[in-house]
């Protein structure tokens, strides 16, 4: 029971505890929003093509958007790659030498340039190869067609030496198109760099498969050569276990036939690289004899022991002219089980015009971008792959390319 004297005890209580309240929902309705901390972001970047070339955009979601548009994105301009380490995207600018990470924020997943680094004074500029990042303080850029390797810290986007090392020669006739490194793996403290080619206007062809590896702990160069292939493509195939297949270069077939190359080395073959950079001389695949077609366009994903690959069919003719080549290259797509031989059509992605295996978005699966072109219209979509012959759209970009997915956290 409530005497008359506590009553009036109790009502100036109530008052101050009522007028707390109502001060402190002031103090949250004073514009500034409650901090939310977004529990996932991935990073997404893709392109557009205008008549005044390729422009490029980066943006941040908390999940992969079934649909992409550069309204929600950052338009970074042109000439730019996207990479990304830890919780933060980096930028490189081709054309102004400079290497940028950028900062996201931990509340609305916006996107802010954090430092800059410039290797403008270095003498490198142009398209290069993604930076291997290991630590917050340590991570490098690869020049090596100047001979140059830089080391940088992440933390705060400072040189911390600049590596000579032997340059990276073209041994081939003519003038290649271009040649250098551009993918690179890291296992067991090395970074292995396999050493593209595309054919020039001589249809100059080096000779045999070439791999670039670097030594992380003794900072050494060294490169290694296989003349059971012609030539390699700079990017690897990465297979579902990790191990690590060199391609052939995607022009070397035309390279042969232009440049009338005779003794030469298959340019159907894929060859395994061991942790340590160099080749396995156990294994090697020709996937010329068994599939009996006019020439190998690409190997898209190696699954336990079977190969995905792009070739073209034997009605398909050299035009006299090279520049027409790549016209009526009509590709037929096989699953080849290298244990058995045998090969099976692979249809899985046909409603699509291109397609190419891509990078690790996460480590449970594997994801495919597929291309469909309907006139001067582009529109990719990001592919997860259930099984090798199962894919499930993601999500699609209207007008342009999806380049990179990544989880930031």
């Amino acid at each position: 029971m409530v005497t008359k004297n506590k009553k009036k005890l109790i009502l100036p209580v109530l008052f101050i505890s009522v007028f707390l309240m109502v001060l402190t929902s002031c103090k949250n309705d004073d514009g500034k929003k409650p901090v939310v901390s977004a529990k996932k972001a991935t990073m997404i970047s893709f392109r557009t093509q205008t008549p005044n070339g390729r422009i490029y955009y980066m943006g941040v979601y908390p999940e992969v958007p079934e649909e992409l548009s550069v309204s929600k994105a950052v338009e970074l301009g042109a000439n730019q790659r996207i990479y990304t380490f830890g919780e933060n995207p980096y930028t490189w600018n081709g054309n102004a030498s400079t290497l940028t990470k950028w900062k996201v924020s931990k509340t609305d997943l916006s996107l802010t340039p954090a430092a800059v680094m410039s290797v403008a004074g270095i003498g490198i500029s142009g398209d290069l190869g993604e930076p291997v990042f290991i630590s917050e303080t340590e991570a490098y850029f690869f020049a090596l067609r100047e001979g140059k390797i830089i080391e940088f810290k992440p933390k705060d986007m400072t040189i911390t030496k600049t590596h000579n090392v032997s340059p990276l020669k073209f041994s081939g006739k003519g003038s290649p198109g271009w040649y250098g490194v551009w993918n690179k793996y890291v296992r067991d403290s090395k970074v292995i760099m396999p050493v593209g080619y595309q054919p020039g206007g001589e249809w100059g062809i080096p000779t045999g498969a070439q791999v670039a590896v670097f030594d992380i702990k003794s900072k050494k160069l060294t490169y290694q050569t296989d003349n059971r292939l012609l030539v390699a493509a700079e990017k690897a195939v990465i297979s579902n276990k990790g191990d690590i297949y060199l391609q052939p270069a995607y022009g070397a077939d035309f390279a042969v036939h232009y440049g009338k190359h005779k003794n030469k080395p298959s340019t159907m073959t894929i060859l395994k690289i061991k942790k340590d950079g160099t080749f396995d001389p156990s294994f090697s695949y020709d996937f010329g004899t068994v599939t009996n077609t006019k020439f190998l366009m690409s190997v898209n994903i190696i699954f336990d022991n079977k190969a995905i690959i792009s070739v073209a069919d034997k009605k398909y003719k050299f035009p006299a002219d090279p520049a027409t080549r790549w016209n009526n290259l009509n590709l037929d797509n096989w699953i080849v089980d290298m244990e058995i031989n045998k090969v099976s059509k692979f249809t899985a992605l046909d409603k699509y015009n291109q397609w190419h295996h891509f990078q690790l978005y996460d480590k449970a699966s594997n994801y495919y971008i597929g291309r469909i072109n309907s006139g001067s219209k582009i529109t990719t979509y990001l592919l997860r792959q259930n099984r090798i012959d199962d894919y499930t759209e993601i999500s699609k970009f209207e007008g342009g390319l999806i380049l990179s997915v990544a989880k930031l956290w």
